[in-house]
């Protein structure tokens, strides 16, 4: 998967009061995906975008 299909795919971060206490406490991140994305899609985009295991 390219950067450019991988950020078509994970659209931006999701920042509230609750996500970023998740990220303090649990180390984990929430986004904003594409509602036609599969959830093995999503999971390439972030490693390709993040170079992170999702």
């Amino acid at each position: 998967m390219s950067p450019e299909e991988a950020s078509r795919i994970v659209v931006r971060p999701y920042i509230t009061e609750k996500t970023f206490a998740m990220v303090e406490g649990e180390a984990k991140i929430c986004f904003i995906v594409d509602r036609g994305a599969s959830k093995s899609q999503v999971a390439e985009a972030i490693e390709e975008l993040y170079g992170q295991k999702a």
